[in-house]
C-alpha cells in the first residue's frame, strides 16, 4: 500500500487501521469499522482474488462502505461478477486521461497496472464509471443501491493539481454514515451516493484526527477507515 493514500485519509479526518491481506471478515467487522478501503498492489488480481473476494464479498453484504484503488479495483469487480484480463501494454506512469461519465469530466491521472477490468463482463447493478481515452479500458465502477466504487487510477498521485475525489468521496461516505449511525444505523440513500461519488458532500467537520498504521509484508491490504468519535 501505498503511505500517501493513508496520508491523505488521515488529512480527511480518518483515523487508519491497516490489516493484512488475509485478514477475515469476521476480523475485520470485529473492528467496528465505518468503511473499508482496499488498497493497490501488484500481480494477478485473479490469484489475489482467490482468498481475497470471500472477504470482500462479506464486508458488502455487512452494508459497509467499500472503494478500492488499483488491484483494489480489479478484485473488486471480480467480487462483483465481473473478470479481469491481462493487458497487450499496461498503463504506467504520468498524464493519461480517464472520462468520468458521472461529471462528463476528463481527468488527467497516472497509473501503473498491467490487468484491466473487462467491461464487456460487468453483470447488471455494476455501473462502469470511469474509461481511458488511450484504448477505452475500464478504470471504474459503481455498485447500483450501495457506497460501493472504485477506479484504476491513482487520484492520490495526480500529475495535475486537484483533490484526489475518490479519498474525499469515501470519506464523506464513512462520516455520513457514522452520523446516521446515532440515528438507527441509516445508510446512504442513491441520491446521496451520487453526490458522494461526485464529491459534493462537505468533509467530516470533526477536528484532532490521528493516523494509526500496522504494517504488513502481504501483497495488498485492507485500510479499515474509521471516522474518530468523540467522547
Amino acid at each position: 500500500m501505498k503511505r500517501n493514500i493513508l496520508r491523505l485519509f488521515a488529512g480527511l479526518s480518518c483515523k487508519v487501521t491497516v490489516v493484512p491481506a488475509k485478514t477475515s471478515a469476521e476480523d475485520i467487522l470485529a473492528l467496528s469499522p465505518d468503511g473499508v478501503f482496499l488498497s493497490n498492489g501488484p500481480g494477478d488480481p485473479a490469484a489475489t482474488g482467490e482468498y481475497a473476494v470471500p472477504v470482500i464479498r462479506t464486508l458488502i453484504d455487512s452494508g459497509l462502505p467499500v472503494f478500492g484503488i488499483c488491484l483494489g479495483h480489479q478484485i473488486l469487480a471480480l467480487t462483483l461478477g465481473g473478470k479481469t484480463v491481462k493487458m497487450h501494454q499496461g498503463h504506467h506512469g504520468a498524464n493519461h486521461p480517464v472520462k468520468d461519465f458521472t461529471t462528463g469530466k476528463v481527468e488527467i491521472v497516472s497509473m501503473n497496472h498491467g490487468f484491466a477490468v473487462d467491461s464487456e463482463s460487468l453483470p447488471d447493478g455494476v455501473t462502469e464509471t470511469h474509461v481511458s481515452l488511450f484504448d477505452g479500458s475500464n478504470c471504474g465502477i459503481s455498485l447500483a443501491g450501495k457506497p460501493v466504487f472504485s477506479v484504476q487510477h491513482h487520484p492520490e498521485a495526480s500529475p495535475v493539481r486537484r483533490t484526489a475525489t475518490t479519498c474525499s468521496a469515501a470519506s464523506s461516505i464513512c462520516c455520513a454514515r457514522t452520523r446516521g449511525s446515532a440515528s438507527g444505523g441509516a445508510r446512504l440513500n442513491a441520491k446521496a451516493f451520487q453526490k458522494v461519488s461526485r464529491g459534493r458532500l462537505s468533509r467530516p467537520f470533526l477536528r484532532g484526527w490521528r493516523e494509526k498504521e500496522c504494517c504488513s509484508r502481504a501483497a495488498s491490504a485492507l485500510a479499515i477507515a474509521v471516522p474518530f468519535r468523540p467522547p
